[in-house]
């Protein structure tokens, strides 16, 4: 191995102990390298040197004086821009150098060891974080931390977590354990059984930079993981147009069929979360979303995340961001799954200003030019009034309303639509409000079904309208009063003691029954059982109320005597198809039973 050192032969003589120096660095830089023979001398490498000699020099006195900061990436749903999750980096805040790179001392620690060190001291502050956030009763997301490769030197590195989290109190799927995928070739059989029984534990694992290595799949196959991380600029290293996407959607069908969510990291333009969000990526992570940044800016914006059921309106939302392709509301408009747009209302004149993708999807529109000024021109007229007064409620008030209405698609047929709306701001005397919409042709179809139905039933002596729910969770009764209110007459039971009480006092009033399995004092299952023992309420229909939607579950429901169940979380529609069949099959057997009987003074031989 040839050194060259490019030196005059005056200067070698001044100072050979540096000409030998800069000649070991020379050699060095090229020590690890067999195809490459002989090196000159930088004043880059002298330059490094230094920075890795300061860094070693004063790497354990600023672990002990807190130098190094925690900061926090968060983790978005590319859905529906919630955040969701986040991850912990670490900075260094020298007091002579300022602000030092994670690319200059991260190698470093991790050649010298220092980084099991550091490590240890983003775990325990995570866990400190994380405890810190359930005592003040914050809504707590889950935190990932990196793990070295060298932290696997340590037996006892699996004691160590378990050990933070009880220490901590904290549960343990809130710490997630994050590892590349080069780490795991470096010694696989240690890292597997160590990663194996973290999970056994109760720790979630990532893969970090999948794909980035030449054995991902086989990676894949063998070692545990649940969720999988992808950086985008595995997509800059193609140098045939289009491979790197086909092979990033490839991966991420892959994941789906394994049943592994992925996280695209890297995230960095528009354009990249929206080819993500085209092969269904579901969550992102990079600074077209956000930035790392402290604990206490992470905090903040945690705290100032808007409730989601409205989209990206706020009325602190300042107008002119409303406008800003570069605005994190950009993003989120762009983006939400719902039909949303935004008005300006003078008072007598609705103007469309902005539509999101499903808007146009939704009413077959390519953009929004040539219809700002006929906004309103495709409602039926019969709803125009109360559409019109819901813009005037919502300016007047400065707050929300709600309405629903028709409108005729381009394709001449005709839906119903509940808009929610929400005001903005005021911008030139006009108000500009925020509209998201839902498309209930569905649902009111069904509604209109159930009246003609009570209508009909009333007209035959029956009644079919009170419905008795008993649910111990409160957001569940509520959720099926909202679905079922205006149909029908609701009575609301936290258990199966109360529900018993309100038959006892209600005899013949209840036409079906909504009931949860699992509740305190008396469960579903001995309710259900009192009820079929008893006449006077056996002929009372029931649906089983479950999260559960296996065979079995099913099954059992159906040998209690229940005539349907209805799986948690509550799709609308399906409650109300479910809640129809029954209704409807219990009129047909009444009708032919009717039918059967024989008429008065008949023969009954």
């Amino acid at each position: 191995m040839f050194c060259f050192v490019n030196r005059t032969l005056s200067s070698v003589w001044e100072d050979i102990n540096v000409l030998y120096d800069e000649a070991s660095l020379a050699c060095r830089s090229c020590a690890d390298n067999y195809l490459k023979s002989f090196a000159f001398y930088q004043k880059s490498l002298g330059e490094q040197a230094l920075k890795d000699q300061y860094i070693a020099n004063h790497m354990a006195e600023a672990l002990a004086d807190g130098q190094f900061r925690v900061y926090l990436q968060p983790q978005y749903d590319i859905r529906t821009n919630a955040m969701i999750g986040a991850e912990a980096l670490v900075r260094w805040k020298d007091p002579v150098r300022g602000m030092i790179s994670p690319g200059e001392f991260i190698p470093a620690f991790e050649h010298n060891g220092f980084i099991t060190n550091l490590d240890y001291y983003v775990w325990d502050t995570v866990c400190a974080l994380l405890r810190r956030w359930l005592d003040e009763g914050r809504k707590v997301c889950p935190i990932s931390v990196n793990i070295s490769q060298v932290d696997f030197l340590n037996v006892r590195l699996a004691d160590t977590f378990i050990e933070l989290t009880e220490r901590h109190k904290i549960p343990r799927e809130l710490l997630e354990l994050e590892l590349t995928e080069s780490a795991y070739t470096s010694n696989p059989v240690v890292i597997m059984d160590t990663l194996s029984f973290l999970q056994k534990s109760g720790f979630k694992v990532l893969m970090d930079d999948f794909g980035s290595g030449y054995s991902s799949l086989n990676v894949l196959k063998d070692l545990p993981a649940d969720i999988l991380k992808i950086d985008m600029r595995f997509l800059s290293d193609s140098k045939i147009p289009g491979r790197g996407e086909n092979i990033l959607a490839s991966v991420t069908r892959l994941a789906k069929w394994l049943e592994m969510p992925v996280i695209a990291e890297g995230v960095e333009r528009k354009d990249q979360a929206d080819f993500l969000r085209g092969i269904g990526c579901e969550f992102v992570q990079g600074y077209y979303f956000s930035k790392p940044m402290p604990i206490a800016e992470f905090e903040k914006l945690g705290s100032q995340v808007a409730e989601r059921e409205e989209g990206a309106a706020r009325a602190t939302i300042n107008a002119d961001s409303l406008w800003s392709a570069t605005s994190q509301i950009e993003s989120l408009f762009s983006n939400i799954l719902q039909a949303v747009a935004l008005f300006e209302y003078d008072g007598e004149t609705v103007r469309l200003l902005r539509v999101n993708d499903a808007y146009n999807k939704m009413f077959g529109y390519r953009d929004v030019n040539g219809i700002q000024d006929e906004a309103l021109s495709d409602v039926s007229p019969e709803d125009l009034p109360e559409i019109l007064e819901a813009f005037h409620q919502t300016a007047r008030s400065r707050g929300t309303c709600r309405c629903e209405f028709r409108r005729l698609l381009n394709t001449g047929s005709v839906i119903w639509l509940q808009a929610r709306l929400k005001y903005v701001n005021t911008i030139g005397g006009n108000d500009v409000i925020f509209v998201s919409m839902s498309d209930v042709t569905q649902q009111k179809e069904l509604d209109f079904e159930l009246q003609r139905y009570r209508v009909a039933l009333s007209g035959s002596g029956q009644r079919h309208d009170t419905i008795l729910i008993i649910d111990d969770q409160e957001i569940n009764r509520a959720i099926l009063n909202e679905i079922f209110h205006e149909s029908f007459t609701i009575l609301e039971a936290e258990n199966g003691r109360v529900g018993m009480e309100i038959l006892a006092k209600d005899e013949g009033k209840v036409d079906l029954i909504l009931l949860d399995l699992v509740m305190p004092e008396m469960d579903g299952a001995t309710f259900l059982k009192l009820v079929r023992g008893n006449p006077a309420y056996a002929g009372i229909p029931v649906i089983i109320i479950t999260a559960e939607s296996s065979a079995w579950q099913q099954n059992n429901a159906l040998e209690m005597g229940a005539r349907d169940y209805i799986v948690k979380p509550f799709i609308p529609a399906v409650v109300r198809q479910r809640v129809k069949n029954v209704l409807e099959s219990t009129t047909r057997v009444a009708e032919q039973l009717r039918d059967y009987e024989p008429e008065e003074g008949g023969n009954n031989a």
